[in-house]
């Protein structure tokens, strides 16, 4: 038992299963401990001179009007590879665990450490107990991961460059620094709320783990004020789920937003299904349909450089609706059955910002078009839909942009539409060749329905 009094330096070890526990409070000076220790219903412990942790500190809360405490007194460190653990049996938000700065100090949560459980504070939270908002470094993972259960990370600043996480339970944060280097985690079930602003390094890194499309399947990010989005977004199925066409989950919000993820990984669901980053005005969905890809790729891996935007390369709806319309006259005119031109027609089109080389993408009778065709521009002349700007190749439905044309160097709307069109008609994407249903495209090239296409879409007949 640790029953009150300081424990000046030294390391702290135990075997067979022993364990330390605090029977009062008491302090660790400069301690090393390769020990459990329980840190009791409404105790302290003062840590002083660091503390490096390398088993489990348990922190236990019950449903009284007091907390249970662990003050770092000045600056310090909680290094170590061990773990603090939060149990709390109470049902009121106030009263709980704290792992806190005192004395003016900021604290850093070593990389090795995990801070995890039931409801419980890490930081000062400033509020009607006294204690003074100050600054909180993690470099280890936070993760609230008890279903139905808070932990609150606060400070004056809360500088992250390790993992922040939720999965099961939710994770608020309040006072994030900016830019955040570092990891945010959202498994499925759980909520990450960030109270403020977030803006995320172009080194940051957003993990999503997906379990389904209903409500608590899959990880969400909410934040309470502007966000500036960059880095990367990973994205992890979960639980055996099989994404469908049409399903779209809301996985950030906010009040408004700039940029977009530099990366997406784990956007592929299968070979002709992937998920589309949409972001509106207040949130980022995915959406899982059939894609068409831009083909931009450098012979060095890297980016063929875009055209400056210009009016003609900006798209509205009146222009996509006369396009739409265009398009489905190209499918008529190579000879699709009335009934399926009906389907065409019936057709919802719409207009957003979309990511990761994305044009356009179909889910179920719904195309999403890329409001800047992936930073490229689109050709979008909706007097012009024949192919005064294009040359014939030897494919009668294949058209190369001509030089010093507005096509040249910018991605054909009329050919998207097409392509997605195709995907309505229950056409999937082809990996080779110079089809229409090729699922990339290279800018300056139109596309038009082949008699191959129609087939298709006619089963054959």
């Amino acid at each position: 038992n640790l029953a009150g009094g300081d424990i000046l330096g030294g390391t702290i070890t135990a075997s067979g299963g022993a364990a330390l526990v605090m029977t009062a409070s008491s302090t660790l000076d400069g301690v090393t401990l390769d020990a459990d220790l329980s840190v009791p219903d409404n105790s302290a412990l003062t840590v002083k001179d660091g503390l490096t942790l390398n088993g489990t500190l348990t922190m236990t809360h019950s449903g009284t009007y007091n907390l249970t405490l662990v003050n770092f007194s000045g600056t310090q460190t909680l290094g170590g590879t061990g773990t603090v653990q939060f149990v709390n049996t109470n049902n009121y938000a106030s009263y709980n665990n704290v792992l806190q700065p005192v004395d003016g100090g900021t604290l850093t949560i070593g990389p090795g450490i995990t801070i995890h459980g039931q409801r419980g504070t890490v930081g000062a939270p400033g509020d009607f107990f006294g204690s003074t908002p100050l600054p909180l470094v993690n470099q280890g993972t936070i993760e609230a991961d008890a279903a139905g259960q808070t932990i609150l990370v606060t400070g004056s600043s809360v500088t992250n460059s390790g993992t922040l996480a939720a999965s099961g339970g939710k994770l608020s944060v309040s006072g994030l620094a900016s830019p955040m280097a570092g990891t945010l985690s959202a498994g499925v079930g759980g909520v990450i709320s960030i109270n403020g602003n977030l803006t995320i390094d172009p080194a940051g890194i957003v993990n999503v783990d997906l379990g389904g499309a209903a409500a608590g399947q899959f990880g969400q990010i909410q934040v309470t004020g502007a966000t500036t989005l960059g880095g990367t977004l990973n994205l992890a199925l979960a639980g055996g789920y099989q994404p469908a066409s049409g399903d779209s989950l809301k996985i950030i919000t906010f009040t408004s937003h700039t940029g977009t993820f530099a990366t997406v990984n784990g956007a592929s669901i299968s070979a002709n299904l992937v998920w589309a980053p949409v972001y509106e005005s207040q949130d980022v969905m995915l959406v899982a349909g059939s894609p068409q890809l831009a083909d931009v790729a450098a012979p060095d891996g890297s980016k063929t450089p875009s055209l400056p935007p210009s009016q003609e390369s900006e798209i509205s709806l009146p222009i996509v609706s006369a396009l739409e319309q265009a398009a489905i006259d190209h499918w008529e005119a190579a000879g699709l059955d009335p009934r399926l031109v009906a389907l065409l027609r019936s057709v919802d089109v719409s207009i957003a910002d979309l990511g990761n080389d994305v044009l356009a993408i179909t889910a179920g009778n719904h195309i999403i078009l890329s409001d800047d065709a992936d930073g490229y521009g689109w050709f979008a002349d909706p007097i012009a839909p024949d192919h005064g700007d294009f040359a014939p190749t030897s494919n009668d439905h294949v058209f190369s942009a001509l030089a010093g044309t507005g096509a040249a160097g910018r991605f054909d709307l009329l050919t998207v539409i097409d392509h997605e069109l195709g995907h309505v008609l229950g056409l999937p994407d082809q990996m080779r060749g110079d089809d229409l249903m090729q699922q990339l495209l290279a800018p300056g090239v139109r596309k038009t329905p082949s008699n191959a296409d129609i087939d298709a879409a006619s089963g054959g007949e």
